[in-house]
Formats: structure tokens, sequence, C-alpha cells
């Protein structure tokens, strides 16, 4: 998303190492400090934490608030969880658009999905992304659930492929800047090598185990879907180690 929004930057250089420093920052103080006080207030032990009869209750942060004596702490969860879907969807709609505008200006797309109105909103994208939206819908359907599975399972190593690409093409970039004798300081953001080649071993690690379901017990519908998907990124990988 950070390289997607850098195209519409008026100052890539300076905005792009600004908000990816700050990403870092906002995982540590939400993320590691949501967990830190939870460890404070929640035993490992308690019983509510494996509650199958209420999922809202067993939420470690629905009794964290409930041991504080804040009893609303369920309605406040999904008020927060509701603000955090919006907030994944307007992000998934602004990625998903801007992605389509990208292929059909590169030739790779219908060329009616570059088109942007007047305000510069790509309409025929937007709409597109939004009806591919509809299929979460599948989820209410007890019958679509495999289906459903699928597509997050799908999503979900798309993902993990996206990033591992991203390290990968990282890596190479440096390698050929080496090569040629460029110097680094180039770059207008710089990162340890190392770091790029341990995101990388993780996340071809998540790609392996994401959706280990269909190996154990061997569902043979799964099974070629998660086949599918790992392919065509070992293919890409082979195809990348060939070019010169």
């Amino acid at each position: 998303m950070v390289g997607l929004t850098a195209g519409e930057s008026a100052n890539p250089s300076r905005d792009v190492p600004k908000a990816v420093k700050s990403v870092i920052w906002r995982i540590v103080v939400i993320f590691l400090g949501g967990i830190f006080f939870l460890t404070l207030t929640v035993p490992f032990n308690h019983p509510d934490l494996l509650n199958p009869k209420n999922k809202t209750a067993s939420s470690p942060f629905v009794i964290a608030f409930t041991r504080v004596g804040a009893y609303a702490g369920a309605h406040t969860i999904n008020a927060i969880i509701v603000v955090t879907i919006l907030s994944a969807v307007d992000s998934a709609l602004y990625v998903g658009s801007r992605t389509l505008v990208g292929l059909a200006s590169q030739g790779q797309a219908p060329k009616i999905l570059a088109w942007s109105n007047s305000r510069g909103v790509p309409i025929y994208s937007v709409v597109i992304m939004n009806l591919i939206g509809f299929l979460s819908l599948l989820n209410l359907s007890a019958g679509a659930g495999k289906f459903y599975t699928w597509v997050v399972t799908m999503t979900g190593v798309a993902t993990f492929i996206t990033w591992a690409c991203i390290c990968l093409a990282h890596v190479r970039l440096r390698q050929a800047l080496h090569q040629q004798g460029v110097s680094e300081d180039v770059l207008p953001f710089k990162a340890n090598p190392w770091v790029a080649w341990v995101t990388f071993g993780v996340n071809i690690f998540f790609i392996f185990f994401q959706g280990w379901t269909a190996f154990a017990p061997l569902e043979r519908r799964g099974f070629l879907a998660e086949l599918h998907h790992r392919g065509g990124f070992y293919r890409f990988l082979c195809w990348v180690e060939i070019l010169p």
C-alpha cells in the first residue's frame, strides 16, 4: 500500500520513509502494547479464554475490561472491530482499484479501467472491486463455506507471496547496485540486507504452512488449490534465478 500511495505523493522520497518508520512505531504501540497489557490483566488459565459457547466473552480484551469493572467491554470491542473492518475495506478498495488502474495503463487490463472522472476517481475500477467484495457474503451460506475458505486461503497466500517478492526484489536491487559499482547512498531509504533475507524466509515459511489443514487429513480439492498457489510462486522464483 505504501508503494501505491508513493505514486500519488508530491514528495515520495520524503513521505515514503516517513510512512514506513511510523508504521513500525504503530505496530509496537498498538499491537505489542496491547498484548503487554493483556498479559498483566488476564491470567493464562482464565476459564473464559476457551469458552466455546460465547466467542465474544472469550476475547482476552473483553475479559480484561470485565476484570477492571468495565462491563461494557464487549460492546467496546465490537465497535472497535467494526471500525477496523471499515478501515480494512477502505484500504482494500483503494489498493485494488489503483492496481487495476496501473494494469490498465500498461495494457494488461481493459483500458476502460484506467478512466477516471474529473476528481481523479477511477469509477469502473472501484465498482469492480466493490463487486468482488460481495464474495465475502458467501460466508453466510453453509454450503459455500469451503469455497469461502479457499478464497481466504488464496488471499492469505497471495499476501505472503507479495511480501516475499518485495523482499527478493530488495535483495536483487542491492546486488545490482553492487555489481554496477553504484553507491547505496543514492537510495532515499535503506535497510540492512539481512532484514530482507529474514523477512523473505519468514514469508516462505508461512507460504508453506498457510492452509496446512488441506494436507492433514488430505482433502483433494483443498490440496490441489494449495498446490496451485505454491506452484505459481515456485515457477516465479525459478524465473527470477535465470535472469541475467
